[in-house]
């Protein structure tokens, strides 16, 4: 028996059965991930016996869930989507495309100004770039798959290009061009941008209309998820590489806030920058490796052109 139903007007008459069980269990699932992904911060490590009852607790969440999805009239994620190899394929590009868009936005604040050593205002500026390269990407991507109807190759290119930014900004000098930099992120955005819509228009022509909906929600919360899962992960590896850095007259390097910067002597500041550029490094480079797993991901998509008849909605 439905928990709740409701008829919406000028429906069929219809009733609409909310799925609140899979909801539930698949927040706790996610939830539990994310929490286990920043054990070493929240528990002091992942060989913990809170971590094993987390890992515990995500995997009888997913069992239950996909007890409660197989039985229930209309499920959250239907499991019958997952038979399409494009819909899996499309999850990762769209989890992937959250951890290195969303996931990284207040690290690269932190990286402007703390390992760069510019200005609030001047960051601000690199942030336009980004966001300018993020609007056009997107923007192209919806005139490249309007006039080909296809989707592949913007998912193709956004990983691959995204990787190579992100892998650039993992070897960017400390004192580098600042007119390099701004192409860098420019294509990091750009790249980006290519890969905002496409997971979503491509799930929704894989499936029947009546799971259009199931479909684009899946997307939104990879996306979500995806973004949520990362920034706990290069929390957790920024905090243990500043760990590891020791500056005179500094105690703890990363209590430090832009506002310091300023007032340290240039001999501190260049050694509080090097030690944000070496903690961030790895961080950027954990980053490239998702985008070019989404890249290879998106090389295994059955490629997949629209029809007119068949367009999504």
């Amino acid at each position: 028996r439905p928990l709740h139903t409701n008829v919406r007007p000028g429906t069929s008459g219809r009733a609409v059965r909310i799925d609140y069980g899979g909801a539930l269990t698949l927040a706790v699932a996610i939830i539990g991930v994310v929490l286990v992904a920043d054990s070493h911060q929240v528990f002091g490590g992942f060989a913990t016996w809170q971590s094993a009852g987390l890992f515990a607790l995500i995997a009888a969440a997913l069992i239950v869930w996909v007890r409660i999805e197989r039985r229930a009239q209309e499920p959250v994620i239907p499991l019958s989507l997952f038979r399409s190899r494009n819909f899996s394929l499309l999850l990762i590009v769209a989890a992937v495309s959250g951890a290195v868009t969303i996931g990284l936005l207040n690290f690269f604040a932190l990286y402007l100004q703390m390992a760069l050593g510019f200005a609030p205002a001047i960051a601000g500026l690199f942030f336009i770039v980004i966001t300018g390269g993020l609007a056009v990407g997107a923007l192209a991507a919806g005139r490249l798959i309007s006039a080909t109807g296809l989707y592949k190759p913007l998912l193709v290119a956004g990983g691959l290009f995204t990787g190579v930014a992100l892998a650039g900004l993992a070897g960017f000098p400390v004192g580098g061009s600042v007119w390099m930099l701004s192409a860098i992120l420019l294509v990091h955005g750009f790249a980006s941008g290519l890969s905002q819509q496409a997971p979503i228009i491509g799930a929704q022509y894989e499936v029947s209309r009546g799971h259009v909906g199931a479909a684009t929600g899946a997307m939104t919360l990879a996306r979500i998820g995806g973004a949520s899962l990362a920034m706990s992960v290069y929390s957790a590896i920024v905090s243990s590489k500043l760990a590891d850095v020791s500056v005179p007259g500094v105690p703890v390097i990363e209590g430090l806030s832009p506002l310091a910067m300023p007032g340290l002597d240039p001999a501190t500041r260049a050694a509080v920058e090097a030690g944000f550029a070496s903690a961030l490094r790895p961080m950027f480079l954990t980053a490239a490796a998702l985008a070019i797993a989404s890249f290879i991901a998106a090389l295994f998509l059955r490629r997949v052109r629209f029809e007119p008849d068949r367009a999504p909605v």
